[in-house]
This record gives structure tokens, sequence and C-alpha cells, in this order.
């Protein structure tokens, strides 16, 4: 309602979800499905609070939360979420218009037109075996084999 509302305002998700402290894979789907959700209802920037956290890492008022990257002394580990991050920073640039999907899958993927010209679409596959998807953009329909349980970026043009 906010982006009819103010269609020539830019709106940004500022708070994400901190989680649980447990850095998973379930947890992960789940931070990928808000990004999802934000783009798709139109923010132009996503702000994750909790990049680099010491391992175990909790806030001053008790809550252990989830990091993109967790620091233990002089090793480090790429958490799940720093993935999900991924899959949303690295290939999308600036300037990036999103495509409105449509047919199967619409529920779990984005689509962006990049300013080069470039297609990116995410995608999830929340089934437990390979499944063949068809991504629906405006300009044509793409054939994707994902693999299990898996979040997707590919990169066209």
């Amino acid at each position: 309602l906010t982006r009819q509302s103010f269609p020539d305002k830019l709106l940004i998700q500022s708070e994400n979800e901190c989680g649980n402290g447990q850095n998973d894979w379930e947890y992960a789907k789940y931070v990928y499905g808000l990004f999802r959700h934000y783009f798709t209802n139109g923010v132009s920037a996503y702000v994750y609070w909790n990049m680099v956290l010491e391992k175990g890492g909790m806030s001053s008022w008790g809550w252990h939360q989830n990091s993109m990257i967790t620091v233990d002394g002089n090793t480090f580990v790429l958490n799940p979420e720093f993935y999900i991050m991924k899959h949303f920073s690295r290939f999308i640039q600036p300037g990036a218009v999103r495509l409105q999907l449509t047919g199967p899958f619409t529920g779990t993927s984005t689509a962006f037109r990049n300013p080069d010209g470039r297609l990116v679409i995410t995608t999830y596959n929340p089934f437990k075996e390979v499944t063949p998807v068809d991504i629906q953009c405006p300009e044509g329909t793409y054939r994707f084999e994902l693999l299990p349980d898996s979040i997707n970026t590919m990169v066209i043009g």
C-alpha cells in the first residue's frame, strides 16, 4: 500500500529480522523469502544489520542473532545468509528494474533487468527433488532444472 500511495518515493527495507543465532539453512530460506517479498513489493534497497558477529553473536539485550559471517578468533565462516545476500547483490546492478513474472514459480522467484541489458533471475526450489521450472518473463520463457531445496541465480545475456 505504501508503494501505491507514494510511487515517487524510494522505499528501503531498513530492519531485517535478526534470526535465532543458529545461522542455518532453514532460516536462510526464510530470509530469501523476505528479500523476495520486499523487492516484489517495491523496495529499492534491503538493509541487513548483522553482517559480521562473533561466534554465538548475542545482542546487548541477550538475543542470539544470525549474521552473514561468523568470526571466531582468526577464523571466519560464511553463513547461509551470506549466500542469500550474494544472490541479490552480486549480479543485480544499481539501477536494475524488477520485471513482473507470471506462471509457476512466480511465488519463489524475482527477475531484474540490469542497466547493461542482462536479465537476472533468482528462484527457490522448495521441493525435495530436481525440478524443471519455466520462468515466464515479459520477453519470453526460460527453462531451468533446479536442484532440490536450492536457491539459484541465473544471468541471461
